[in-house]
């Protein structure tokens, strides 16, 4: 979730799950961000898909990121959505590659054949997830050690 005016990333550890799911489902252009507390909050993924430092900041010692933002540059652009979410992409890109270097593994489901208002595909997602999280599965094991 990113404080929009102080342009500050935070992360809820206490309060209203709901609240939380709300703040970080707002994606500007398309859902109205979401006031908790005073603040008005938006979707995280607006500074940072890939949130390694909120992470390292709560204590973890071994980080396994997951980036699921891969561009398709075929996409057909239909409506203002598919313009924002497509402006985003492009954005979080060189965020992204930084990430990488940060984090410890880094997996990357290819998902360029789902568009993200696809809902209904959401097994066919997860299986791609899995195969991909798999071919990490030995470095993971060692960084645990």
């Amino acid at each position: 979730m990113l404080q929009i005016f102080k342009r500050r990333e935070g992360c809820f550890t206490k309060g209203s799950i709901a609240d939380a799911v709300r703040a970080s489902i707002s994606i500007p252009g398309v859902f109205v961000p979401e006031r908790i507390d005073g603040r008005l909050l938006v979707d995280g993924g607006v500074i940072d898909r890939v949130p390694v430092s909120v992470v390292k900041d709560l204590g973890a010692d071994i980080v396994v990121a997951v980036d699921v933002s891969e561009v398709n540059k075929n996409i057909e652009i239909q409506t203002i959505y598919d313009v924002i979410m497509q402006s985003i992409d492009i954005l979080q890109v060189e965020i992204i590659e930084n990430r990488e270097i940060e984090s410890d593994v880094m997996i990357r489901p290819y998902l360029v054949e789902f568009n993200a208002r696809s809902f209904t595909d959401i097994e066919a997602m997860i299986r791609v997830g899995e195969e991909e999280a798999r071919k990490h599965i030995d470095k993971i094991r060692s960084l645990l050690e």
